[in-house]
């Protein structure tokens, strides 16, 4: 099980992996989801492999004036890619709010999800 390329889109975000140069870029809005897209690479993207796809997770926000930290995680299908083309897929992504080590102490919630569905195309 391995990453394809991949670019999917969803409620106010757009994902997109190449395997190329190992880069993950995220474009949307609000939500620290920059218009213009922001660029992941090697070591700033952590991955783990699941029963239900790989998980790629990257820092957003490392923390907001009270001390907020913004990640995102992209859940991909699992594939094995034998064959040229763009293949449909569908994902998920999950913006998390952590509220650990806010300014004046961490309040009794400390994590806040966002999830929006995702569809796109994978291919090698």
């Amino acid at each position: 099980m391995s990453t394809g390329n991949f670019q999917m889109t969803g409620p106010g975000i757009n994902v997109r992996y190449a395997t190329a140069d190992d880069t993950l870029t995220v474009s949307g809005g609000g939500d620290s989801l920059s218009e213009d897209g922001k660029s992941f690479s090697g070591k700033e993207i952590a991955r783990m492999k699941t029963a239900f796809g790989e998980l790629l997770t990257v820092t957003l926000l490392e923390s907001s004036r009270d001390g907020t930290a913004v990640r995102l995680a992209v859940l991909t299908p699992a594939a094995v890619l034998t064959e040229d083309g763009e293949h449909p897929i569908t994902g998920v992504a999950i913006l998390t709010r952590d509220r650990r080590h806010v300014v004046g102490g961490a309040p009794p919630v400390r994590h806040s999800y966002d999830t929006r569905p995702l569809t796109g195309q994978l291919w090698r």
